[in-house]
């Protein structure tokens, strides 16, 4: 059986699948870990990902990256208010109302900074709140910023990547520990 197929739409289950993913906890943070996340998800092969008529999959890949990195920016969040992070736009909100208070998660001062920590190894993402559209999430990657200074991500949106950029300079840079 195949561990990614295993997970639902709506939440991840504990993988016990034959696949070994990578899991990698937070002492044991490298920029290769993150790597070797976006090689095993597969966002360019992977149905999970796959575009679908009406929308993409930006949150499900990254939702399934930062479970790997045990910094999950999660699908299907509980707690006293019930969050469903199915667009970017609701994962902003969630990351502004609990990640940030409850998860250690913070923002970058810039694309510079998000790169850095990507290069460290640490969880980052690329988010941008869209009026009229659910908005769209990357996962960082080490790298190198492209020539206008955007950090280089892995992505499932319109077009699913595992080694490219993505450039909207109203998005904001949030990292882990």
């Amino acid at each position: 059986m195949n561990w990614r197929g295993m997970w639902s739409f709506v939440y991840a289950i504990e993988p016990s699948m034959d696949e070994n993913p990578p899991w990698t906890p937070p002492d044991a943070r490298h920029p290769k870990a993150i790597l070797d996340i976006v090689r095993f998800l597969d966002v360019e092969n992977t149905a999970r990902y796959a575009k679908r008529a009406g929308w993409t999959c930006c949150t499900i890949f990254v939702s399934d990256a930062t479970r790997l990195l045990f910094a999950e920016i999660p699908l299907d969040p509980v707690g006293p208010r019930k969050w469903y992070n199915r667009g970017a736009n609701q994962m902003i909100s969630w990351m502004q109302q609990v990640g940030f208070v409850r998860h250690d998660w913070r923002l970058c001062q810039d694309a510079a900074e998000a790169q850095a920590r990507a290069n460290h190894g640490f969880p980052t993402v690329v988010i941008a709140r869209e009026e009229g559209s659910p908005g769209h999430v990357a996962l960082v990657i080490p790298g190198q910023q492209n020539a206008r200074g955007f950090p280089h991500v892995a992505q499932a949106g319109l077009v699913n990547f595992s080694a490219g950029y993505w450039e909207n300079p109203a998005a904001q840079y949030i990292t882990h520990p």
